[in-house]
């Protein structure tokens, strides 16, 4: 399996220099077909290189949650209080005021601000000293889960956007673990006064517009429940005139396209557990996806060391993979009683152990950290995982108010 701290890095950073509106979509689908034909650690020490090549991302502060390649993973250690959203600050400073917004996935603080930077016409192209400078929207974050902080400036062929009253920048609707909720955000022009996602029924959810002071554009954001599977965002002016629409492109609302292996898993709480011929591995809640992790393995897995593969929380559930032989895993934290779950084998006999159990409080897991251990069929230990805490950071900073 990848890395997830790896894959969320790369992520991050390669979506730092796009060259066109959907060019990040392009680079996911060739790293996908391209590390799928490699065993697990010819693709990690492939990413590693493409990570080098995109620049080291900026990925900072904490500890991965994942044991699987944490010797693979590109992040670097924070020193002090430094943390990425300090070093991309600081490489491309804040133009007005930053908009502060809360990530609904898990409670974390999302910011935003605009920084001036010289267009760059492609990933191997050096940009020259006269490049024309445009306005961009950087962003910065703190995984919960994993308790890093990434950050980027998105950058691509027509930052002008000439003929657009508002843009699609990013947002937390592709990430491949999500809440119930989730965010999307982009940049509107003055005239543009309101934004609504639409749903696949037609359903228009409203959103909101900031304007920081100082700042030479507005920021628009959406917050709406994952299962909606917006099609498109709607702009329009102080009179309900439409003055556009983005609309998301399909491959970000799904990991993949490749068929699932029958017969799929179902588990407590409502998930199912997918396999994907392409090595997919996707959990889904009313056939929405949740979240998905990446199998590099061709077979089974007889003599590999038992260990917990990948782990979720979101939609009340602690929910994830283990190598076969785990009978039992418990989550323990602070002084509350252990969570436990019973696994179950999968068909599909790639020496995989499942699980799904009920989370509790999510947040104070982050905050106060966790340790999970895998038993056997006899009761006995055969695995364990401990994780430190993550405090929220950027607490004190107050939350960004909508415009009126």
């Amino acid at each position: 399996m990848i890395d997830d701290d790896l894959r969320e890095a790369l992520r991050a950073r390669a979506s730092t220099y796009q060259t066109s509106p959907h060019a990040w979509i392009g680079v996911q689908r060739r790293l996908r077909t391209a590390r799928r034909r490699r065993f697990a650690a010819l693709a990690a020490a492939s990413l590693s290189v493409a990570a080098l090549a995109a620049g080291v991302p900026l990925v900072l502060s904490g500890t991965g949650s994942d044991p699987t390649t944490r010797a693979t993973t590109t992040a670097v250690p924070s020193k002090g209080h430094e943390d990425a959203f300090d070093l991309e600050s600081r490489q491309s400073p804040p133009v007005g005021d930053p908009v502060i917004l809360v990530n609904p996935a898990d409670g974390r603080y999302l910011r935003l601000w605009f920084s001036r930077k010289p267009q760059q016409q492609g990933l191997d192209q050096p940009v020259p000293s006269n490049a024309p400078r445009y306005d961009v929207l950087c962003w910065a974050m703190q995984s919960a889960l994993h308790g890093r902080t990434y950050a980027g400036c998105p950058v691509d062929a027509d930052p002008s956007h000439a003929g657009q009253y508002a843009w699609y920048v990013g947002g937390t609707a592709d990430d491949w673990s999500r809440g119930e909720t989730v965010i999307s955000y982009g940049v509107a022009r003055s005239k543009v006064r309101k934004v609504s996602a639409i749903a696949a029924d037609g359903t228009r959810l409203p959103g909101v517009i900031y304007r920081p002071k100082g700042a030479p554009a507005a920021v628009w954001a959406v917050t709406y429940p994952a299962r909606a599977r917006v099609r498109a965002f709607e702009f329009s002016d102080a009179d309900g005139e439409v003055l556009g629409r983005t609309t998301p492109d399909p491959f970000l609302l799904s990991p993949t396209s490749a068929a699932p292996v029958t017969p799929p898993v179902d588990l407590p709480g409502g998930l199912t557990a997918r396999l994907h011929t392409d090595g997919t591995f996707t959990w889904l809640r009313d056939g929405v996806m949740v979240a998905a992790t990446e199998i590099l393995w061709t077979g089974a897995t007889a003599g590999a060391p038992a260990r917990i593969i990948s782990w979720h929380f979101g939609h009340g559930r602690w929910f994830g993979l283990a190598t076969a032989g785990t009978a039992k895993v418990e989550l323990t934290a602070g002084t509350g009683a252990p969570i436990w779950a019973a696994t179950a084998r999968d068909p599909w006999r790639r020496g995989l152990a499942l699980f799904s159990a009920p989370s509790g409080r999510e947040s104070d897991l982050y905050t106060g950290g966790y340790t999970i251990v895998g038993f056997d069929a006899r009761g006995k230990e055969i695995w364990r995982e401990k994780v430190p805490p993550h405090p929220p950071l950027w607490t004190g900073v107050p939350l960004s108010t909508p415009a009126r």
